[in-house]
């Protein structure tokens, strides 16, 4: 998959997401990755800043980077806390491509 953005934004997006996200551990709570930074929930924070993953790693980096948010899904389902491998797949800011 690819997006809109220039080649050159894509190379940047990549450089902030490495800068940003490298050496972090896995983050487990997969179903709040969109929640910020910050928030709580009895005491446990609902999306750790040292922790990231995989989907939350590509969405946060095109979104503070690359100005695109490739989550899919809408905030009317009950995943709007969230971004999974499906919800960048039906990004409309996302595309195959067969090179």
């Amino acid at each position: 998959m690819t997006t809109s953005l220039t080649i050159d934004a894509q190379v940047d997006v990549a450089k902030y997401a490495r800068k940003t996200y490298e050496g972090q551990f896995y983050n487990p709570l997969v179903f709040t990755n969109k929640v910020p930074d910050g928030f709580s929930f009895s005491g446990t924070s609902l999306n750790p800043i040292l922790l990231v993953n995989c989907s939350e790693l590509v969405w946060g980096a095109y979104k503070r980077k690359g100005g695109i948010d490739l989550d899919g899904e809408t905030l009317n389902t009950a995943e709007f806390l969230a971004v999974f491998p499906w919800d960048i797949e039906k990004s409309a800011n996302t595309y195959t491509y067969n090179p």
